[in-house]
């Protein structure tokens, strides 16, 4: 079986044989230079000639170029929110603090928004964690990066694992009805020591 490997290798390694690849990134340069030089020649068919205003060819080609780039940026840019985003807090007129929050959140419950409520009442209980210095409040943590943060020792850790779940099955549809999770996410703020 070796000696029909070692035939085949050398048989393979003949110059008939041999493939020279492009990279992709080769490929990809080839063909928006090739692209670049048909637009070239379509534009100016005649060639560009040293007369009067040879400038004019590469103002052209410079304003191609602009258009191309605010092209991409456009296409890159992020999508502006809704209007049915959540408010942000601190913004005027939207939730700041703990109670703010907990009154949003309430609002949206009665009016059977209960995704949102429940987003609110998990706002109500970081805010209160924060304001009780358990906890830094940062819109860019997650669930779990705050229970990484709140201490093993807190007298309500236990509460707040336990509110993080609900939240978490609320948000993500598996905690049942959405007002029985919300009322069960209104009762757990209320161990957190929060909560009308």
């Amino acid at each position: 079986m070796g000696d029909l490997r070692q035939v085949f290798r050398r048989e393979l390694a003949a110059s008939e044989y041999t493939v020279i690849g492009e990279s992709v990134l080769q490929r990809l340069l080839r063909s928006g230079w090739d692209l670049l030089t048909q637009l070239f020649r379509w534009a100016f068919p005649g060639g560009v000639e040293t007369g009067p205003a040879p400038w004019v060819s590469w103002v052209l080609v410079a304003l191609g170029a602009f258009a191309l780039v605010l092209v991409i940026r456009a296409a890159r840019a992020p999508r502006r929110a809704d209007t049915g985003a959540l408010p942000m807090p601190g913004l005027t007129g939207g939730p700041s603090g703990s109670r703010d929050w907990e009154a949003w959140a309430d609002a949206r419950a009665a009016e059977g928004a209960y995704r949102e409520a429940a987003t609110g009442y998990y706002q109500a209980a970081l805010k209160h964690l924060d304001e009780e210095g358990a906890l830094r409040f940062g819109e860019w943590k997650t669930p779990g990066d705050y229970l990484e943060e709140l201490d093993a020792g807190h007298d309500r850790r236990e509460a707040f694992v336990a509110f993080v779940s609900d939240f978490v099955s609320t948000t993500f549809g598996t905690g049942g009805s959405g007002a029985e999770s919300v009322e069960r996410l209104a009762r757990r703020l209320k161990s957190l020591g929060r909560g009308s």
